[in-house]
C-alpha cells in the first residue's frame, strides 16, 4: 500500500475518533454524578451514562439535540451546538409527589393524576396500546429501572397481563390472560421480556392495555422495604416515563395521594406515558 494511502487512512481513523467526546451530567443540586440516564440523539438510543456520569457521544452527527431521560429526573433536550463547547450538564431532580388530582366535566372516570416514580404493594400501571394490523401478540415489553439510588430493583420480578381497553369509561376494562403472568429480568435487562404467543391474542380495533402489576404483600410475610435516598421504598422495580401523546397514554391504580390512598379505581397519568410495549409476530 503506498504510503500516502497509508497516512491518509490513519489521519481520517484519527478524524473520526476525535469527534468522539466524553460529557457529564450532574444533579442540579448535590452535583453528584447522574447514573444510568439514557442519552438519545433526537430519537436514537446511544448509551446510559456511567458511575461517573460520564457517557460518550459523536457531536459531529447529523442529529439536532441531545435528550437525556431519566426516572428521577426531568428530561433535559441539548442543542448539538453546544457540545462542542460544554462538557458538563446539570440535570433537575422530580419532585417525589403526585400533582393534585384535577377533575373535569367528563365526571370521576377521567381525573388525572401525575406520573408515579416508584411503585409499592399491590400497585397497577396500564399503557394503552393502538390497533395497528391483525398480526397476534408475541411478547409484553417493560422498561424496568431502579429508584431512589437502589440498585438491582430491576433484577426484581413483577406481574403482568393484558387488559380490554373500555371505549365508554375511556379506562382499562377486564384481563384477557386467564391469570397474570410471572415476568422475571434475570439478567436485570433494561428491556423485561413476557412470552405471551401461546395465547394466540390480536389487538382489536378499540386497542388494549398492557398491564404492569406489583402483587398485594400477604399479612405476615417479610417486610420487604429498602431505605433509598428518597426515604423507606418497596423492594419493587419501577418502569421509565415518557412525554405521552393522544396515541400514548397511561394509567394508575392503587396510588396514594397527599397520604390518603386510592384504590379500586383507575385514574389517567396526565401527558405521561409508562414505557410498556408488545411485539407482534411476522
Amino acid at each position: 500500500m503506498p504510503f500516502r494511502i497509508i497516512i491518509f487512512l490513519v489521519a481520517a481513523v484519527f478524524s473520526a475518533t476525535a469527534q468522539q467526546k466524553a460529557l457529564r451530567f450532574v444533579d442540579a443540586d448535590t452535583k453528584r454524578p447522574v447514573v444510568d440516564a439514557d442519552v438519545y440523539a433526537d430519537s436514537l438510543f446511544i448509551a446510559a451514562t456511567d458511575a461517573n456520569g460520564n457517557v460518550k457521544v459523536d457531536i459531529s452527527g447529523s442529529y439536532k439535540n441531545l435528550i437525556i431521560k431519566h426516572v428521577s429526573y426531568e428530561k433535559r433536550v441539548v442543542s448539538r451546538d453546544s457540545l462542542a463547547v460544554q462538557k458538563v450538564y446539570q440535570l433537575k431532580k422530580f419532585a417525589h409527589v403526585l400533582d393534585e388530582v384535577v377533575l373535569n366535566n367528563l365526571g370521576k372516570q377521567d381525573s388525572l393524576v401525575g406520573p408515579q416514580l416508584n411503585f409499592s404493594w399491590g400497585d397497577k400501571a396500564a399503557t394503552y396500546i393502538a390497533y395497528s394490523n391483525d398480526h397476534f401478540i408475541s411478547k409484553l415489553r417493560f422498561r424496568v429501572t431502579n429508584f431512589g439510588g437502589v440498585k438491582g430493583m430491576n433484577y426484581l420480578p413483577f406481574m403482568a397481563n393484558i387488559y380490554t381497553y373500555d371505549t365508554i369509561t375511556r379506562l382499562p376494562g377486564k384481563p384477557l390472560l386467564p391469570q397474570d403472568i410471572l415476568v422475571e429480568n434475570k439478567d436485570g435487562n433494561k428491556w423485561a421480556e413476557a412470552d405471551v404467543s401461546s395465547y394466540r391474542l390480536k389487538v382489536p380495533k378499540e386497542g388494549i392495555c398492557i398491564t404492569f402489576i406489583i402483587p398485594a404483600k400477604d399479612r405476615g410475610t417479610a417486610d420487604d422495604f429498602v431505605w433509598s435516598k428518597v426515604g423507606r421504598i418497596a423492594a419493587v422495580p419501577a418502569l421509565e416515563i415518557a412525554d405521552g401523546d393522544k396515541k400514548e397514554f397511561s394509567f394508575l391504580y392503587g396510588y396514594v395521594l397527599n397520604g390518603r390512598a386510592y384504590i379500586n379505581e383507575w385514574c389517567r397519568v396526565k401527558r405521561k406515558h409508562y414505557m410498556m410495549e408488545i411485539d407482534l409476530e411476522e
